[in-house]
């Protein structure tokens, strides 16, 4: 999920939902800000909403400060995380200072029923190509109060060629998902081979007399052997967008 493109500018936030969780019919929220640097996803189940907030605050702090301006009207979050590109000394030991913009977001979170949680493994989150710049902490992850128990993660293994390290944080979901389970066919089964003849039979029975290829206007689906990451989305579309912060949303329950 992505914001589009407005006034030739790309977005710099984007989200990855696992299709295990279409039943919460995941939306974009456009109505509640509709800016390039921040996606609101939100998920319905049981009669309630629940929100998740992906930031990108570059080095003018506008995300933070719109951030700032509209969480009156934003409604309670379960989880805020992104790149906020804002040092601090709460989140950062090497950090001698607390200063405006940090207190700022941390009073924003509280607004959205949200805290600030660090790594179970402490370290700098963002990590220069210039050996000779320290490492930093500006990545962060709010969340819940009811939910601040479960630390989040950095996967020091998952950073490949990003200068920044991917955070894993995890949340409960509805019980009602409890009940989904993939459903396989066994390799090698009698099943399976009624199944491919059925697919051959019916790709046969089709008829196009053009072929028909969709391109994404934006975005380039991955193909297997893809990471997926939005350096391969950047390559493979051939654009060159700014620093893109992703987010992947998956159901951890029945794997």
């Amino acid at each position: 999920m992505v914001h589009p493109p407005t006034n030739d500018e790309a977005p710099r936030v984007l989200a990855y939902v696992h299709n295990r969780l279409t039943r919460l019919r995941p939306s974009l929220r456009q109505d509640l800000i509709d800016h390039r640097d921040i996606l609101i996803l939100s998920l319905f189940s049981e009669g309630r909403t629940i929100n998740i907030v992906n930031v990108y605050s570059d080095d003018q702090h506008t995300a933070i400060n719109l951030l700032a301006e509209r969480a009156p009207t934003l409604p309670a979050c379960i989880l805020m995380t992104g790149d906020f590109n804002c040092h601090s000394r709460e989140w950062d030991p090497s950090v001698p200072h607390h200063r405006t913009t940090a207190i700022s977001l941390l009073d924003t979170a509280a607004r959205l029923g949200l805290e600030l949680t660090l790594p179970v493994n402490p370290g700098p989150s963002f990590l220069s190509h210039n050996v000779e710049l320290r490492g930093s902490v500006i990545d962060l992850v709010f969340i819940t109060a009811s939910e601040s128990l479960v630390q989040p993660r950095r996967l020091l293994e998952w950073q490949g060629p990003s200068d920044h390290i991917p955070l894993a944080s995890k949340f409960s979901l509805p019980s009602e998902l409890e009940d989904f389970k993939r459903v396989s066919i066994a390799k090698g089964s009698n099943a399976e081979t009624q199944f491919v003849e059925q697919l051959i039979g019916g790709i046969r029975g089709i008829c196009l007399e053009t072929p028909v290829v969709y391109h994404p206007p934006h975005l380039t689906t991955t193909s297997s052997g893809s990471s997926g990451n939005p350096a391969e989305i950047q390559q493979k579309s051939g654009g060159n967008p700014p620093d893109i912060h992703w987010i992947l949303i998956n159901s951890l329950q029945n794997n």
